[in-house]
């Protein structure tokens, strides 16, 4: 049996020359994304296991971050288990970087269809995530 890992973080925010914050993030350990992969219905592949680091860089407000860091997650879970139900063949989807790339796109393009509510138009962000 493979050994576990332990993985610690912190995470700390300044809003620089701007009177508010507008970034939010995403800290997702292995034992919460398993959680969520499960809630999203899906079965957790032997040996998988996932975590999930991202910091969203909000624009003209941090509404669209705030959205995203809930949302990145649970649709990341939701496109994994697509894959892990799909199989891979001799290799694990999730070991196929174009595979986990088209993923992570069809991810960033949820987010982005939540993002376009009337009331959140001048607003945006991006996004640098971690997925180990």
């Amino acid at each position: 049996a493979a050994a576990a890992t332990s993985v610690e973080c912190a995470v700390a925010a300044h809003p620089g020359r701007r009177r508010t914050m507008e970034d939010a993030h995403c800290v997702v350990d292995a034992t919460a994304f398993a959680t969520l992969f499960e809630t999203e219905g899906f079965a957790p592949p032997p040996n998988a296991r996932v975590a999930v680091y991202a910091v969203f860089d909000g624009h003209n407000g941090r509404r669209v971050a705030d959205l995203a860091s809930r949302l990145f997650p649970t649709l990341l879970a939701r496109e994994l288990g697509i894959l892990a139900k799909k199989g891979g063949g001799s290799k694990h989807p999730w070991r196929r970087p174009k595979l986990v790339e088209a993923a992570l796109k069809r991810v960033c393009a949820g987010v982005e269809l939540a993002a376009r509510a009337p009331d959140l138009e001048k607003e945006g962000c991006c996004c640098v995530a971690a997925v180990v």
